[in-house]
């Protein structure tokens, strides 16, 4: 890895949460929007600014405290090789296995009409099986985070990883062929390309040339999305172009023309709790959450088909700029808990949860307040999985391994910054 995107990592695990709100803006959206003379730049700035500053004010705070206590020597840094307490092989046993019930999972809640483009314009709710299955759909981001753990801890080979990882993408793809719908497997993909970059499992090149490649397939994904569609009876408006449904912009320059704060009768943070944490068989009798069918509703669209304006400006559209700041400041903290920048690969329970949170309330593309509370069901779902790590999957404290796992030099080097 050169040196520029060694220190790209380095500083994006320093400020974890700026840097994937941060994303998205740099990449995608306002290069879109200064390309396009979008005339609401301004407020795309400004937006994307509230969050990114109020995160990235917690994250400096953090990192000047503790460069404040390396300083007097209260707080010390470990520099020196250490070997993390888990068997390698069996954190990679659990990664297969959580692979496996994704896999299923994602084909099962299919096979059964959840998530596709049909059942939502026949207005079907979820069935008991389709919400119990709900949780385990969002396993692909928990896959991920185990295979990469499983690697670095020695029990997968780098093509092992990546041979798990392609089964993840090849159901991602079949998903979005059977459901019509491109937004989940591009947001699974999005979170795939930023855990390798961060973990450097594969060179930069590799991701950039990956990114080269999606952009170049898009306008056939998007021509056979829309085949699909007409096969299976749902209209399609053919003056929207491929290029057209990449303008993210737009979606959220919208937001501007309505204004902050509306009750729409969107979650607030005790039903986000509530969802988040209470299974539905505890709960049988709450209704279904989706805040971006209520935006289109708003917006003088159909019950059946959502819409939003990207997680930051619906926020702000929902509650204000300054809940927005106030809830980009608590991601800052919730991430900053997890030490990203301190041999993330090597603590399974702490890259899984940086993943679910990426894939949840820092995705790309969410809906703010559904991603939280999705985030919080795949949590409470995976728990088995944090019980057999922790119960089978690490190492007695009385017991020292003879020697560390082997690994590459990039990744060795990418858990000490």
């Amino acid at each position: 890895m050169t040196g520029a995107a060694s220190l790209g990592v380095r500083l994006a695990l320093r400020f974890p949460t700026s840097s994937a709100v941060a994303a998205p803006y740099a990449f995608l959206f306002l290069p879109l929007a200064i390309l396009n003379d979008n005339p609401e730049l301004d407020f795309l700035v400004q937006t994307g600014a509230l969050a990114v500053g109020s995160a990235f004010v917690v994250e400096l705070a953090v990192a000047l405290v503790l460069i404040a206590g390396r300083s007097s020597g209260r707080i010390v840094t470990d520099t020196g090789p250490s070997i993390p307490p888990w068997h390698g092989g069996r954190v990679a046993v659990v990664a297969r296995i959580v692979t496996v019930v994704s896999v299923l999972a994602n084909l099962s809640s299919l096979r059964l009409g959840g998530g596709t483009l049909s059942s939502q314009v026949a207005g079907a709710g979820p069935t008991a099986v389709l919400s119990l299955l709900s949780p385990f759909v969002s396993w692909a981001w928990v896959s991920v985070a185990l295979i990469i753990s499983a690697h670095s801890l020695g029990g997968l080979s780098r093509w092992a990883a990546l041979r798990w990882m392609t089964l993840l993408v090849a159901t991602q793809a079949l998903a979005a062929y059977l459901s019509n719908l491109t937004a989940r497997p591009t947001a699974f993909l999005v979170l795939l390309l930023t855990l390798l970059f961060l973990t450097r499992l594969v060179p930069w090149t590799w991701i950039a040339a990956s990114v080269a490649v999606l952009a170049v397939i898009w306008p056939t994904v998007f021509a056979i999305r829309n085949e699909q569609r007409v096969a299976n009876g749902v209209d399609v408006d053919d003056s929207v172009s491929a290029f057209d449904r990449v303008r993210f912009d737009e979606l959220i320059v919208r937001a501007q023309q309505y204004g902050p704060g509306h009750d729409l009768g969107q979650p607030g943070l005790w039903d986000v709790l509530r969802y988040g944490l209470v299974p539905r068989f505890l709960d049988p009798d709450r209704p279904s959450v989706s805040s971006g069918f209520l935006v289109n509703v708003f917006m003088g669209g159909s019950s059946f088909s959502a819409d939003h304006f990207l997680p930051v400006a619906t926020a702000w559209f929902f509650w204000g700029g300054l809940a927005t700041a106030l809830i980009y400041a608590g991601y800052a903290v919730i991430v900053l808990g997890l030490r990203p920048w301190h041999r993330l690969v090597d603590r399974p329970f702490a890259i899984v949860t940086f993943a679910i949170v990426l894939g949840g309330p820092l995705g790309w593309f969410v809906t703010t307040p559904d991603a939280p509370i999705n985030a919080l069901q795949t949590l409470v779902s995976v728990t088995p999985v944090f019980l057999a790590l922790r119960l089978w999957a690490r190492r007695p404290s009385s017991i020292e391994p003879a020697a560390p796992p082997e690994r590459s030099h990039d990744t060795r080097e990418s858990l000490c910054v």
